[in-house]
């Protein structure tokens, strides 16, 4: 059945789900002084004014998982956003889906202000804070968002059941360092979830990322190379660098 309305699911205590037509997900917390929205969907819905309608009037920051055109698309509904890579070029014309029937939006766009994110900063709502964490390899400048309030991990899609990897290399490095950093964690949040069902994915996905990863790059590499996919317990990790490519290469810095 077309889905032609976004949902928005409180997932926990003043914080939200909001799934744009069943593409992708974008989250909302709030703070007594301020709120956070993570991630901005690919511009089909009204994202601003849905997230200011939660945030009851108080400010807010804008932070980005990654600078993918479906995660970033209705940044420029903002007058600056937190990110720690380019933003794609794609439109939102290049999002739709057999399953996709998002009603005509237009807004008039900003010149928007992209600020940088590093490992460490820290984005205080009042009661409540949230680390952001370098975790790059589904894209070179991905972004984890750990609220030690609710103990959920926004990752993007850095980490998720069914992964897709640029540079496994850099995966592993920010997986190893978002659990060294957060060993709370106990759910985790994706860029995206089944419209049918809005469950967190349990915190043992970590675990079994980082094992996926390091079945790829280990010296004997018993796995299927020319699918380069590797199945390890709850995740398929898919991935495109090169066999020579066993380093990380993104440039931007981690901020350790």
């Amino acid at each position: 059945m077309p889905i032609n309305t976004p949902a928005v699911i409180e997932i926990d205590r003043k914080t939200w789900l909001i799934q744009e037509y069943g593409l992708d997900c974008c989250y909302a917390l709030l703070g007594a002084d301020s709120g956070l929205l993570i991630d901005t969907g690919c511009g089909r819905m009204p994202i601003r004014k849905l997230a200011e309608r939660l945030f009851e009037g108080r400010p807010y920051d804008v932070v980005l998982t990654h600078g993918h055109g479906h995660h970033s698309g209705g940044a420029k509904q903002f007058e600056a956003v937190h990110c720690a890579e380019a933003l794609s070029e794609k439109s939102k014309e290049d999002f739709i889906g057999t399953d996709f029937h998002a009603p005509d939006f237009s807004f008039a766009e900003k010149d928007t202000e992209i600020l940088p994110l590093f490992t460490g900063d820290v984005f205080d709502l009042g009661g409540r804070e949230v680390l952001c964490i370098r975790t790059p390899g589904h894209s070179e400048g991905g972004c984890t968002f750990y609220d030690s309030q609710t103990g959920i991990a926004f990752v993007g899609d850095a980490c998720m059941w069914k992964m897709k990897v640029e540079c496994v290399a850099d995966a592993l490095t920010g997986l190893m360092l978002l659990k060294r950093m957060c060993p709370n964690i106990n759910r985790f949040y994706p860029g995206h979830v089944d419209h049918t069902d809005y469950r967190a994915l349990p915190a043992s996905v970590l675990d079994d990322a980082i094992g996926a990863c390091r079945t790829i790059l280990a010296p004997d590499r018993k796995h299927d190379r020319q699918s380069r996919k590797v199945a390890y317990r709850s995740v398929t990790l898919q991935y495109k660098m090169d066999w020579a490519e066993l380093e990380p290469h993104s440039p931007y810095p981690l901020g350790l």
